[in-house]
């Protein structure tokens, strides 16, 4: 919803940039019947300054969540297509030793 809000209201000058290009990140379909755009029933009706503060800090606690299930991944001779936070590519186990 919040990605979808920042989408409808891409011209309103109170998100900031790094908001709106987490935004347009999420590929959401036009969704439209009668010539109504029904993606408006996700928008947030909430002053656009205080939301683009809100989602800012929702991102950061997105982002804090993420790397705390990445420290409680165990690597081992299973793990396939892992990727790590800050590292381009995607690593596969090569060799395993106990």
């Amino acid at each position: 919803m919040l990605a979808s809000t920042v989408q409808h209201l891409s011209r309103d000058g109170r998100f900031s940039k790094e908001n709106r290009e987490w935004a347009e990140s999420f590929a959401i379909p036009e969704n439209t019947r009668n010539g109504i755009d029904l993606n408006a029933d996700y928008t947030i009706s909430s002053h656009p300054a205080v939301l683009d503060g809100f989602i800012g800090l929702a991102r950061e606690e997105m982002r804090e969540q993420e790397r705390q299930r990445e420290t409680e991944v165990q690597i081992n001779e299973g793990t396939r297509g892992f990727s790590a936070d800050g590292h381009f590519g995607t690593w596969h186990t090569a060799d395993v030793k106990e």
